[in-house]
């Protein structure tokens, strides 16, 4: 699982990255294809956070504790929404006053990357719900199914002609009945794994449908002259089964020597990995600020060392801020 965490946690910002700057080079030319590439496969990456998730927390056959705690934890995450929203604010005020109703305008909206405070939020409200739900095999497979209907299903749905109106009426379900079957998956992962047959099927499907976003998103982008993301949304079927393949890809990876090189350095972005997430995107715009483009060299390279330095310079500032009273409990 740490292994997976420090992977995705460089995968979102590889992903943010790709995209950041998307409007300045043209769909269909070697800079826009290769960083279609590398999108598409990190688009996975949020879902299998989820999955993690799902793994840790409902997969124990004991949730007493984690669901006790579930109340408060909700309640934490919430706060930290609050507090990253008003730092993003500040950091994002034009002049050098301070416009009290647009500054009270971003704490609510939130910087983009901030819903996940919110999903996790949720997620921890229904907690205890989940746990109740998740006992049996038999219940477990029953939400996974309804889950994957109205989550995953009907969203994909959506981009096929004549039912283009659902998407407006699913975008109500973003949020946490819009992730909730990934963290189911990661539970029944977990209690019930899946046999060989089942494990060759979803890195089938997980193939197809990493094939299929990068074809799809780069067609609609060259015919609409910009770029499309309609197909790299979470909740589309492509992406559900490129991340079940990811997390069953990384089960299969021999474990690290605990006390090695390799363990240490994973084991140290997994522990920092929610702090790492919502402090990166501050990093972004300094890139911006300096006009540093994500472009600016070739996107093969480039695209990936910047993401690791603005992984490398995040974490030393959640490791730094971690040493600070009161602030330690928002990283």
């Amino acid at each position: 699982m740490d292994v997976l965490k420090g992977v995705c946690l460089f995968g979102v910002i590889l992903g943010h990255l790709c995209t950041w700057q998307i409007g300045e080079i043209l769909p269909g030319t070697a800079q826009w294809n290769v960083s279609n590439l590398y999108n598409n496969i990190c688009r996975v990456c949020v879902p299998v956070f989820l999955m993690v998730t799902g793994w840790l927390v409902l997969g124990r056959r004991d949730c007493r504790q984690a669901e006790g705690k579930s109340w408060r934890k909700a309640g934490h995450f919430l706060l930290c929404y609050l507090v990253w929203s008003a730092g993003y604010a500040l950091i994002g005020r034009q002049g050098g006053g301070l416009d009290l109703p647009s500054f009270a305008r971003g704490v609510l909206q939130g910087e983009f990357h901030l819903w996940y405070l919110l999903l996790l939020s949720g997620v921890y409200a229904m907690l205890p719900l989940l746990v109740r739900i998740t006992r049996r095999r038999r219940d477990t497979d029953r939400a996974l199914l309804v889950a994957f209907a109205s989550t995953i299903l009907l969203p994909s749905l959506a981009g096929v002609p004549g039912f283009g109106w659902m998407e407006g009426f699913l975008d109500k379900f973003y949020l946490d009945t819009g992730y909730l079957f990934y963290l189911l998956l990661g539970c029944r992962m977990r209690r019930w794994p899946l046999q060989a047959p089942a494990r060759r099927c979803v890195f089938l499907a997980g193939g197809i449908g990493t094939l299929w976003s990068m074809a799809a998103t780069w067609r609609l982008s060259c015919q609409s002259g910009v770029f499309s993301d309609f197909w790299l949304d979470q909740r589309r079927l492509n992406v559900a089964c490129g991340a079940a393949a990811v997390f069953l890809l990384f089960q299969q990876i021999p474990k690290l020597p605990p006390q090695g090189r390799a363990a240490r350095i994973f084991r140290a972005l997994a522990n920092r990995s929610l702090g790492v997430y919502l402090v990166h995107v501050a990093f972004l715009l300094g890139l911006r600020k300096f006009g540093i483009s994500t472009y600016a060299l070739p996107a093969v390279w480039w695209l990936p060392v910047l993401a690791a330095a603005v992984l490398a310079a995040s974490w030393a500032a959640v490791s730094l801020a971690s040493h600070i009273p009161f602030v330690k409990r928002f990283v």
